[in-house]
């Protein structure tokens, strides 16, 4: 029997071509699927709300933290509205409290955004690589170093804290011949000096600040059961 050797070399060469159009077939599926799986991250409201106690303030923001631990790539995104009462004062709570907590701060962008019509906050999650909701932010208000002002405070309950202890130091390590005057009330020894224990190691041993710098005083309120701390900036004598 004679065999036709072309016959059988185009035959191969159909079913070659068969294979590599198969092959490209499921490749193109493969690429295609993988595609359509690879959505675009957004951000993700998590909480949005009005004017509201210190209390629920801080309650909210730790629901807030909560949700981003559980996301530890993503960044959270805070938008306050300038129209809110007290809109530095919501910023500098939610900041006190990331510190209070021992929340990465690097984690937080805080903006007060230039927009009227509402007094709304907001809390986003933003995962990695996608885009921050859009606002135009307003620029922080330049602190007046000139004259004594108090720069925060806090007390042995917790409750609406405003103290952010290393910004408190760079302050102070900015302008020189400035330092710190802290004012401790309440109505034991006990408690007063408690609480400035909670704070003074940090501005010395972590955030650097040397004693000299500093000047404490301890004032008895036999009233106050609620043990108060306040932080004071004290600018550099006129000559």
């Amino acid at each position: 029997m004679l065999y036709d050797h072309k016959f059988f070399i185009d035959l191969k060469s159909r079913a070659d071509l068969v294979r590599r159009s198969v092959l490209l077939a499921i490749f193109v599926i493969v690429f295609a699927i993988a595609g359509a799986g690879q959505v675009t991250p957004k951000a993700v409201l998590v909480d949005e709300f009005g004017e509201i106690p210190c209390g629920d303030l801080l309650g909210r923001t730790d629901s807030f933290f909560s949700e981003l631990m559980k996301y530890p790539n993503d960044i959270g995104f805070v938008n306050i509205s300038s129209s809110r009462k007290r809109p530095d004062a919501t910023k500098l709570i939610i900041r006190a409290n990331a510190y209070m907590r021992r929340f990465d701060a690097s984690r937080l962008r805080i903006v007060i955004n230039s927009a009227s019509g509402n007094q709304s906050a907001q809390f986003w999650r933003v995962p990695k690589g996608a885009d921050f909701p859009k606002f135009e932010e307003l620029a922080d208000k330049p602190r007046d170093v000139t004259r004594p002002f108090m720069f925060g405070q806090a007390d042995d309950l917790g409750v609406c804290p405003s103290f952010i202890p290393y910004d408190y130091v760079d302050l102070i390590k900015a302008n020189p011949g400035s330092y710190g005057k802290i004012i401790v009330r309440g109505n034991t020894w006990v408690g007063r000096n408690a609480l400035a224990d909670d704070f003074l190691p940090s501005l010395q041993s972590e955030q650097g600040l040397s004693k000299d710098r500093l000047r404490v005083y301890y004032v008895h309120r036999p009233r106050n059961y609620v043990i108060e701390i306040e932080f004071w900036f004290i600018p550099a004598e006129k000559k």
